[in-house]
């Protein structure tokens, strides 16, 4: 993928999703107090500005003369957001470049025509509310989708999705995402009257599903940013004097009279 527009018909062109998670235990109940939530991300960008939007980037990054930075940024290296977020080694005593490098990273989807979504699941309260309680890892996937299908419709295009490698949820992931591109997302609603009714929300806007490696994807250390910093921010409280997350939430997709709650931003249960 060269960056041009690709032809799919129907006068849609083509948008890369980058997904990345914070939040994640191999058995999400027993580490509900080491991860009290989980977090899944999805930047949305449009091809043809990605070769640009990359470019743009790394030359911002480069400029800050971080040290061990031996390659340009999303080709063999990558900056963690768990590092910016906790401040770790050189980044603790760089405050200046630290917080740089959060503005340079979450900005990346309004500068250039696209949209982030974020999910986040309350680990704790879904245990507490439901007797059965879905897999938080599945369903945090589920409402994404349906957010991406939802926001790729109202833009006319279609997009491929990109997910962070993460080996002990690659086949799980890969085959779940495949069935709701192939069957549609179930979803239950209420009606005026509090009645509750299911329908089929189908999930056509999403072409192909498939994996990659941050330190080789400037997109997927974007979505790292946005999954690892919305996590911190639920974690430590929402804090309310935060202007990074002022600049993450400026990202977030909004449904057509403004809010973000529903289309960019989803908070379970």
């Amino acid at each position: 993928l060269s960056g041009r527009i690709i032809p799919t018909g129907g006068g849609k062109n083509m948008r890369f999703i980058f997904m990345d998670e914070s939040g994640y235990t191999p058995n999400w109940e027993d580490g509900v107090e080491e991860q009290p939530y989980y977090v899944l991300s999805a930047v949305i960008i449009p091809i043809e500005k990605y070769p640009d939007a990359c470019s743009k980037v790394r030359k911002a990054i480069e400029e800050l003369g971080i040290p061990k930075a031996d390659k340009p940024l999303g080709l063999g290296f990558e900056i963690k957001a768990k590092h910016i977020a906790g401040g770790y080694g050189w980044w603790g005593r760089h405050t200046n470049e630290r917080n740089r490098v959060r503005e340079i990273i979450l900005s990346f989807p309004k500068e250039n025509e696209g949209v982030a979504v974020v999910v986040v699941i309350d680990k704790q309260a879904h245990l507490e509310r439901y007797p059965t309680p879905e897999d938080p890892y599945e369903l945090a996937l589920k409402f994404i989708l349906e957010r991406v299908q939802h926001y790729l419709k109202k833009v006319g295009d279609v997009g491929i999705v990109i997910y962070d490698l993460n080996h002990r949820l690659t086949e799980r992931l890969s085959d779940y995402a495949s069935a709701l591109i192939r069957n549609g997302s179930s979803v239950l609603k209420q009606t005026i009257l509090g009645l509750p009714f299911e329908f089929t929300l189908t999930i056509d806007r999403i072409i192909e599903f498939a994996f990659g490696i941050s330190r080789n994807s400037i997109g997927l250390i974007v979505a790292d940013f946005f999954a690892t910093m919305t996590y911190q921010y639920h974690k430590d409280g929402k804090p309310t004097s935060c202007g990074w997350w002022d600049l993450l939430w400026s990202s977030l997709d909004r449904c057509d009279d403004g809010r973000v709650e529903g289309c960019g931003y989803k908070m379970f249960p």
